[in-house]
């Protein structure tokens, strides 16, 4: 089986980036408290949202506080009715722009079916989960869905991660621009490793220790060699769920 275990000596937060193929699924748990961004899988995963099922229950989670979605593509929300289907959602996050009307559609009826409270983020947003911070950005807007996404800052002590679902390059300036990141100890590289995104600005400015890319067997060359070429020459050690399996982050 394969395993990346990664351990920070700051507070007390588990991550999971969940190995779910050319898709998206981070789930942060602390004090007791759950949340998952994203919840997706490539088109040939089997069972949308069970692995990510399965690591939240074998982490003893009986009911997910928060699920944000970052936005509406497939790869980022083919899951949902499968994880509901296990667990109880008390919370969808999303935002409320979208380019299929029908996957949004879909995502909505499915959290009325389940009973999952709905909010729209409008506005930067934070959370208590457990011990540690959610701070959820709103949509900074760009030339498709990918850029009108949410993207979400988990902090614990002095632990940050950063996860940016798709937008590229120019909405990350933007999301650097519009408000005051601190530098972090891990990021969830953008777009599955794409050469539009995880650009040099974004690097500098927050200063990731370790990338995780999200990515399984795809026809869009992600993760690209360009991204990765950024992510070496910023001094990040980079981790991905198709050679390390799922992703453990261990902050105690």
């Amino acid at each position: 089986m394969k395993l990346g275990r990664l351990y920070y000596a700051r507070g007390a937060l588990d991550i999971v980036a969940v190995d779910v193929g050319q898709g998206a699924g981070t789930i942060m748990a602390s004090g007791g408290q759950f949340a998952l961004m994203d919840c997706g899988s490539g088109s040939s995963w089997p069972g949308a949202g069970s692995d990510t099922a399965d690591q939240l229950l074998s982490m003893g989670c009986k009911e997910l506080d928060y699920l944000v979605l970052s936005h509406y593509d497939y790869d980022h929300i083919s899951g949902v009715a499968g994880l509901m289907d296990r667990l109880r959602v008390k919370a969808l996050l999303a935002p409320d722009y979208w380019d299929d009307s029908n996957l949004r559609n879909w995502v909505m009826e499915t959290a009325a079916e389940h009973g999952a409270a709905v909010e729209f983020v409008t506005a930067e947003e934070t959370r208590a989960l457990g011990n540690s911070v959610l701070t959820i950005y709103p949509p900074l807007g760009g030339d498709n869905d990918n850029d009108h996404g949410l993207s979400l800052l988990c902090s614990d002590g002095d632990f940050d991660l950063l996860i940016t679902g798709d937008m590229d390059a120019k909405t990350e300036e933007k999301l650097i621009s519009a408000y005051p990141l601190p530098d972090i100890e891990a990021l969830i590289v953008g777009h599955h490793g794409s050469k539009y995104s995880t650009g040099e600005e974004l690097l500098d400015a927050v200063k990731p220790e370790l990338g995780v890319v999200s990515v399984g067997r795809n026809s869009y060359g992600h993760p690209s060699e360009e991204a990765l070429r950024r992510l070496v020459r910023a001094g990040v050690t980079v981790y991905r769920t198709d050679k390390q399996g799922n992703i453990h982050i261990f902050v105690k």
